[in-house]
Parts: structure tokens; C-alpha cells; sequence
């Protein structure tokens, strides 16, 4: 569950709420981006009072070593997006217990350049031993058996959800998802609401991210000036939008 900017009690709710409904581990997931990383610890305290044993930890990125000790300490499993190699081996070296490989098909922020099939032989290579999952171009079950065959311990889908009943995004968004292929999407500058702070690794350092091309990307107009991700409460409509997506062809 992304915990987004929520703080302290509602967390806490969030998480005994989910645990009451189900025994299976279920994760948490910090965006220190939107957060800022003094709440982001806050989060993580919050949320570590609660989350049960079997939870684990998910962020995008790598985070300090004194994050990763307090999951440690929790005894907890961090698990970490990276999206290139030597990100890997330093979230490794930290304690990550499982790693999400971020390929360039991936939509939303990007964190490499590195296709996902590439990225996990390389990442594969050194670390032969790893938890890993590839995310990006997934949408079937069988773009999940490929990535097993390649390697992989599993797969992340984002994109091919959605469209989905559950999801909050945006009627625009979910139908421009369901008709679009990989040849609609490109990679832009256009961020999110989020603002001009998006980094890799540390805040003012924008990242790039995957999309489906629309007027926004088009008309070039300043990345931070925009909201970026669209829902039933967003005013913009859609045309203005960034709308993220994979390259995935389901």
C-alpha cells in the first residue's frame, strides 16, 4: 500500500485494517520525493509499530544506510527499485532483501536506462543468489514466464492495472491505457505534482519518465508547472496530463 503523504495514526489504521483482513504479507510503500525524508522516516516508524512480521518495506531508489538499519532492526524485508546495476549492489550491500529491476520499458519516474532483460543478466551475473523482480513491459502471463526463463523471481505489473475497477485514475486515463500500444508512449521530462524537487538519489535532479504522448508532452511546457497524475479529484483534464504507462504491449 502506497502510504503517499499520510502520517503517524492513519498509517497505523491503514495497516491494522489490511492485517484484519488478511494473513498474507502484504508491503508497504514509501515515495520520499512527495514525502520529503524527514517524513519519510516518520512513516517508517509508524508504519513499523503496526506492520506485521511477514510485511515488508518497498521504495523506489536507494535510501541511506540508517533507513535501511531501521527495517533491519524491525526485522522486516526492504525491498528496493533500482535501475541499474550498481545501484543494485549497493542496495544489496545495505540490506535490501529483494530488488525490483526497473527496466526503460517501465512507465512512470525512471531510474536507469537499462532495458529490463538487460538489466537483469547483468544484475543476474553478479548476483547470482539475489531475490529478484523485473518490472516494466509486463502485462501477461506470459511476459511473466519470459522473465522467469531469464531469470527472474518474479515479475511487477503496474501499468496493466490501470484500468482496473479499483483503481482511482482518471476514466481519461483508463481508456487512453486500454487503446494505446507500445509505439504510443515516449520518454519526456513532463513530471508529476511532485515539483521541480523529483531526483534520483537526492532531491532537484529531475527524472525522466515514461508516457503516453499527448498535448502536454508536445507543447514542451515547463515539466514543473503541470499535476501530472490524473484521478477523479484532478481539475486538468487529461489532454494535460502526463499519462504513465509501460511499454508493454497487453
Amino acid at each position: 500500500m502506497a502510504l503517499y503523504k499520510e502520517r503517524g495514526e492513519p498509517i497505523r489504521r491503514l495497516i491494522r485494517q489490511t492485517a484484519a483482513q488478511t494473513d498474507r504479507p502484504f508491503g508497504i510503500n514509501l515515495i520520499p520525493e512527495v514525502s520529503g525524508h524527514a517524513a519519510e522516516r516518520e512513516q517508517l516508524l509508524a508504519a513499523l509499530s503496526e506492520l506485521p512480521r511477514s510485511g515488508f518495506v518497498t521504495t523506489s531508489g536507494l535510501q541511506d544506510r540508517d533507513f535501511a538499519d531501521l527495517v533491519r532492526r524491525a526485522q522486516r524485508c526492504q525491498v528496493v527499485q533500482i535501475g541499474t546495476p550498481d545501484d543494485a549492489t549497493a542496495a544489496l550491500e545495505i540490506g535490501a532483501g529483494a530488488l525490483v529491476l526497473q527496466g526503460s520499458e517501465a512507465g512512470g519516474h525512471h531510474l536507469g536506462r537499462i532495458a529490463s532483460r538487460d538489466l537483469l543478466s547483468e544484475v543476474r551475473t553478479r548476483h547470482a543468489q539475489a531475490v529478484l523482480a523485473v518490472a516494466g513491459g509486463i502485462a501477461t502471463g506470459i511476459d511473466l514466464a519470459a522473465a522467469i526463463v531469464a531469470g527472474a523471481d518474479g515479475a511487477i505489473a503496474g501499468t496493466a492495472f490501470i484500468p482496473a475497477h479499483e483503481s482511482r485514475a482518471h476514466p481519461d486515463l483508463k481508456a487512453r491505457v486500454l487503446s494505446a500500444d507500445a509505439d504510443d508512449t515516449v520518454i519526456t521530462s513532463a513530471s508529476t505534482s511532485a515539483g521541480p524537487t523529483v531526483g534520483i538519489g537526492c532531491f532537484g535532479t529531475p527524472r525522466p519518465r515514461q508516457a503516453i504522448a499527448n498535448r502536454l508532452i508536445s507543447s514542451r511546457r515547463p515539466w514543473w508547472k503541470v499535476v501530472g497524475y490524473p484521478c477523479p479529484g484532478t481539475a486538468q483534464r487529461c489532454p494535460l496530463l502526463v499519462l504513465k504507462a509501460d511499454r508493454s504491449d497487453g
